[in-house]
């Protein structure tokens, strides 16, 4: 099955990007069905690096209509391709 892949057009027209990084995003429950269903908006997200894990903020991803059950929105852990990531100093 294909990854589903989230692009923040507006991150590219308003700020410079040095670098880029290929990351996954730990979701929970009907998250998943929500991002195939493209419920998904990072407009307003943004990343930041705490203890060596990165973890995206003001990610808004909409509830899963069928959903049985509600999970509450929190700050969704990131995993990294590469195996260390650093704070810039």
């Amino acid at each position: 099955m294909p990854a589903e892949s989230i692009l923040n057009r507006k991150a590219l027209r308003d700020f410079h990007i040095l670098e880029r990084y290929e990351a996954g995003i730990e979701l929970k429950g009907s998250e998943v069905k929500s991002i195939r269903a493209g419920k998904a908006n990072i407009s307003d997200a943004f990343a930041r690096i705490e203890n060596s894990e990165a973890f995206l903020y003001n990610a808004d991803i909409q509830p899963y209509e069928k959903a049985s059950h509600e999970i509450p929105a929190s700050s969704a852990s990131v995993r990294a391709k590469s195996p260390t990531i650093s704070a810039p100093i």
